[in-house]
């Protein structure tokens, strides 16, 4: 897939291809699938105002929970496919998002678009049958994170960025990641939080650690209310840690908003070498780009001192 991204010939030919798919798809979404799945915009302004936490599910848990297929940088296991599930059932805090191209590709790239086509007329059926599982027919987009490659309106690519960078605002930031993911590190993403305290994880297979994380989160959560004065309003969570972010934004959505926040760093980071598609950040683990896993060292006083835990 990494290969296929960067070659746009092969692109150009199974975008051709996938042309024919969008009459099975428009059918499926408009007469079969009877869910909502609101707007990028939507969505960042839901989570605004509920201050509720986010589940992201796209392709790849999908994969996890229906192929028992392991995914770039995480396996697969039994117990994954089950943490998962668990989370698409829950009836608390958090909401569950799925990609918009499930119902809508109208504002996508012509890439993303044959692709969702492709998708959900070949896995409609299972894809109905995970749905059954939330007993919702209301949910957030997934893809919001994702908006600088695949959208095409640069204008709503920007108020989406301007949107989310506010979900933190004024707040203290726990950044639970990947080692090598460095989310806001040498960027201006964080600019107006009160602090970030991050907790990092495996680069891969990080849900080996889940248990450990949830726990020294909520340690971490509970000292500094006794010990600093902070307070549940003016904390936020932020997870890039692929399925077992998840997983996490459920199991912490009952004690402090937390946002399956995916790879918004990463193409925020992609925006500022002035381009709206992937491209090589040599400081960065990026698993959906070619070469992403050599990651250069940094030398960043504020980031090192930031990092609360390595469980790495």
């Amino acid at each position: 897939m990494k290969n296929l991204k960067k070659n746009k010939v092969l692109q150009l030919m199974l975008n051709i291809l996938r042309i024919p798919l969008f009459i099975p798809y428009f059918f499926i979404v408009r007469y079969v699938f009877k869910f909502k799945i609101l707007s990028p915009e939507e969505t960042v302004r839901y989570l605004y105002e509920s201050k509720k936490s986010i589940s992201r599910f796209g392709d790849g848990e999908f994969n996890i929970i229906l192929r028992n297929k392991s995914i770039g940088f995480q396996s697969y296991s039994e117990e994954l496919s089950s943490n998962l599930i668990s989370t698409l059932e829950s009836n608390n805090e958090v909401k569950i998002a799925l990609p918009h191209g499930l119902k809508n590709t109208k504002f996508d790239k012509l890439f993303i678009k044959s692709f969702w086509w492709a998708y959900v007329t070949t896995h409609y059926k299972d894809i109905s049958g995970l749905i059954m599982k939330t007993k919702s027919d209301t949910f957030l987009d997934a893809s919001f994170s994702r908006t600088i490659t695949e959208l095409k309106d640069k204008s709503e690519i920007n108020k989406i960025i301007s949107s989310t960078k506010k979900l933190w605002e004024n707040k203290h930031i726990i950044m639970i990641e990947g080692k090598e993911t460095r989310f806001g590190v040498g960027n201006d993403l964080f600019t107006k939080a009160q602090d970030v305290t991050r907790i990092l994880a495996p680069t891969k297979s990080a849900f080996a650690k889940v248990d450990e994380i949830e726990i020294t989160v909520k340690n971490l959560i509970e000292r500094n209310i006794w010990l600093k004065g902070w307070n549940t309003s003016n904390i936020i969570v932020l997870l890039a840690l692929g399925p077992t972010a998840s997983i996490l934004a459920s199991r912490l959505s009952s004690v402090v908003q937390s946002i399956d926040i995916g790879h918004f760093d990463l193409q925020y980071e992609y925006l500022l070498t002035g381009k709206y598609k992937p491209a090589k950040i040599a400081t960065r683990f990026d698993n959906e780009h070619s070469g992403g896993d050599k990651v250069a060292t940094i030398e960043n006083k504020d980031y090192f001192n930031s990092i609360y835990q390595d469980l790495s």
